[in-house]
């Protein structure tokens, strides 16, 4: 059920999300599902979970980004529906469903896959940029101060010329 967007200027096809409308929009829900019993949410949960990993994976294999994937927006609905204190519907129970599968998901990569260099390289970056960041501040904070400086001698100036 997910859409392929075929980009004009490639060949590339970019894999959306079937259980996510109308995203970055007003009215965007993040995590669509059917109404029903709640034992059924937890299907929904799970058949959510693999279209995330595979539009994960296609777009990677595709050469597209996923940037326009909206994480974030669809972990925050996903935990505040599985918060839900009555928790007797099917988008409660794919909620919950979806992270659990999300905290698997993270305990099968922390066992299996080599991701120490890989976060001791985002690491580095971080730092790297975090640096960058703190110069260009104290760039811009100096050049500020000196405007500042060079206004205040100006008005000073010119006051002694209007009094002289």
């Amino acid at each position: 059920m997910a859409n392929t967007n075929v980009n004009e200027n490639t060949t590339s096809k970019r894999k959306d999300l079937s259980f996510v409308r109308n995203a970055h929009k007003k009215d965007a829900d993040y995590f669509v599902v059917p109404d029903g019993h709640w034992a059924t949410g937890y299907e929904h949960g799970i058949t959510a979970f693999a279209d995330l990993l595979n539009t994960l994976r296609c777009n990677k294999m595709n050469g597209v980004d996923n940037l326009h994937i909206p994480l974030r927006q669809i972990i925050q609905q996903v935990t505040h529906l599985a918060s839900d204190i009555k928790g007797l519907e099917a988008r409660t129970s794919a909620a919950s469903q979806f992270i659990y599968l999300m905290r698997e998901a993270l305990e099968f990569m922390a066992t299996q896959a080599k991701f120490e260099p890989w976060l001791a390289r985002r690491l580095a970056d971080a730092q790297q940029q975090a640096l960058i960041s703190q110069r260009h501040e104290a760039e811009e904070k100096a050049a500020f101060v000196a405007r500042m400086k060079a206004a205040k001698a100006a008005k000073a100036a010119k006051r002694e010329l209007a009094e002289a």
